[in-house]
């Protein structure tokens, strides 16, 4: 059974950065495995059914997918920081009270607490 990728943060995001580990498009973008070098019985069955002409066109049409999703994805992202930012600045002078408003508050207290004498 293969263990569950890791989640961090980066830049307030969640990325899973193991999402592609052992993903055969992935690293054939990456150059890191070339399709000609790859053995038919590792590939998916419905690649190794094709020609080898036919393989690259249908693994050049899957990369080419992942490209429009992952800028839509990032177009999407953007979308969404620019209206939270927007939304935040709606708010302008009121007091937040949101979570991460909580959770700040809370440790500048404890940060001031432990540096008084």
């Amino acid at each position: 059974m293969r263990r569950l990728s890791p989640t961090l943060w980066k830049r307030g995001k969640a990325v899973n950065s193991e999402a592609y580990i052992g993903d055969l498009l992935q690293n054939i973008e990456n150059g890191t495995v070339k399709l000609d070098s790859v053995k038919d019985e590792d590939l998916p069955a419905d690649l190794r059914k094709l020609s080898l002409e036919a393989r690259k066109q249908e693994v050049e049409k899957r990369l080419a997918e992942r490209r429009t999703l992952r800028a839509e994805i990032v177009a999407l992202s953007k979308q969404r920081d620019e209206f939270i930012a927007a939304e935040r600045k709606k708010q302008g002078g009121s007091k937040q009270s949101g979570f991460d408003s909580a959770v700040g508050a809370a440790l500048k207290e404890q940060i001031s607490r432990k540096k008084a004498p």
